[in-house]
């Protein structure tokens, strides 16, 4: 009963701390943040104030201070928050497995039948695949790798490759999918509400633009061109959106 008590306590705390950090955050992401840094520490907040509060304060003063022999019943209430919050615990843990399997994955997928590619001041292993669309992307945090698409590197000069390469490895240096792991894993309730959407949003444009920013090849003039310029050429290489046309709205001409 005594550890069955502390347990649920412990729960109910998480959750109350839990819910009046993630209304307060919801409330500050009106506001517009351009730092990375201060983007992921809001996004992140609920999550580690509820954590820090009853690591560091609840547990350590219930194992000193609560009698063994209490025989303190279990109020609905209590009840309530403790088991909310083992559903909050129990969705992050899911959400943090299912994107981890999801990104192993595809990167099995497409190293499966990839060639190994050197890329200039890229000290990561890179690969090229075959993919209908272009892409650079940087996958793994224990073991991240660079993929490369035959239809990029066909489209874009070497200089344009290595500027690209260079954006690439400021997210690896930055740990920027571990962040995202972190983010998408966080146990809060923030994760219901449109705070916590705008919040990562934010979060992914600040992201690149301090790799623009930190990659050293970068740091010339000729080298941002470089990089603008093969932005410009992936983004018409990708296809255009399709447009729905609905039958309850036809265009004007047919009515």
């Amino acid at each position: 009963m005594y550890l069955a008590h502390g347990v649920t306590l412990a729960l109910a705390w998480f959750f109350a701390i839990n819910l009046m950090s993630s209304a307060a955050i919801a409330f500050a992401a009106r506001r517009s943040h351009e730092r990375a840094f201060l983007l992921l520490a809001l996004r992140l907040l609920p999550a580690a104030l509820s954590t820090a509060f009853v690591a560091g304060v609840f547990l350590p003063s219930y194992w000193r201070f609560e009698p063994r022999d209490s025989m303190e019943g279990f109020a609905v209430t209590l009840t309530t928050f403790a088991a909310l919050a083992t559903v909050v615990l129990a969705a992050a843990a899911s959400r943090g497995a299912g994107a981890w399997w999801r990104a192993i994955r595809r990167a099995r997928m497409w190293t499966q039948t990839a060639e190994p590619f050197a890329i200039a001041g890229v000290d990561l292993p890179a690969f090229r695949v075959e993919a209908p669309q272009p892409l650079m992307a940087l996958v793994g945090i224990v073991r991240p790798r660079l993929i490369v698409t035959r239809g990029l590197i066909e489209t874009l000069t070497c200089e344009e490759v290595a500027a690209a390469a260079a954006h690439e490895m400021a997210h690896h240096r930055a740990w920027d999918n571990l962040k995202r792991l972190v983010m998408r894993a966080a146990p809060d309730i923030l994760h219901w509400m449109p705070a916590a959407r705008r919040l990562e949003r934010e979060w992914a444009a600040a992201a690149e633009h301090n790799a623009d920013a930190a990659a050293p090849i970068v740091a010339s003039r000729a080298a941002r061109l470089a990089l603008a310029s093969a932005l410009i050429k992936v983004a018409r290489l990708m296809p255009a959106p399709v447009r729905i046309m609905s039958f309850r709205s036809p265009p004007r001409s047919v009515r």
